[in-house]
C-alpha cells in the first residue's frame, strides 16, 4: 500500500532524516536510537514541514497522521503529529524513495530502547 503521490526526491528525505540525525548519510547503513532523540524537537520540525508533506502524501493518507491532543502547557486542544507519528513519517518517506527500514528493540539494563535501521536500495554487506 502506498501512502505518497509521488517518489520524495532525495533533497527532501535528507531533509527529514537531518530531523532525527546530525548528520545522515544516505549512502551506508545507519542506525538511529530512539531513545537519544528530543521529542518535542522533532514534532515542531516534523510539523513545519507540513506543507512539503501535503504536496507528497495523499490527502486521506495525511489526515490519518495527525492527531488531536491537549497541549501540556496551555491544556487547549491541538491537531498536529505525535511523535510515534513522526516515525511513521519517517519510515514512509524513506521507503517511498527505495531504503529499506527496519526495526529493533535493544535491552539494557532493565530499559527497552528502539532503533531504526536505514539500508540504502542495493547495499551489500561486506
Amino acid at each position: 500500500m502506498t501512502y505518497l503521490r509521488i517518489t520524495p526526491p532525495k533533497e527532501f528525505v535528507y531533509e527529514i532524516v537531518s530531523i532525527f540525525t546530525n548528520k545522515p548519510i544516505m549512502n551506508s547503513v545507519q542506525e538511529i536510537r530512539l531513545c537519544n532523540l528530543n521529542k518535542t524537537n522533532i514534532i515542531e520540525k516534523i510539523t513545519a514541514l507540513y506543507p512539503a508533506l501535503e504536496f507528497h502524501y495523499f490527502p486521506c493518507k495525511l489526515k490519518q497522521l495527525l492527531c488531536k491532543y491537549k497541549c501540556e502547557k496551555t491544556g487547549k486542544d491541538i491537531t498536529g503529529f505525535t511523535f510515534d507519528k513522526c516515525i511513521t513519517i519517517l519510515r514512509q518517506i524513506l521507503r517511498g524513495a527505495g531504503y529499506k527500514v527496519q526495526t529493533r528493540m535493544l535491552r539494557k539494563n532493565l530499559e527497552i530502547s528502539g532503533i531504526i535501521v536505514i539500508i540504502p536500495m542495493g547495499y551489500l554487506r561486506v
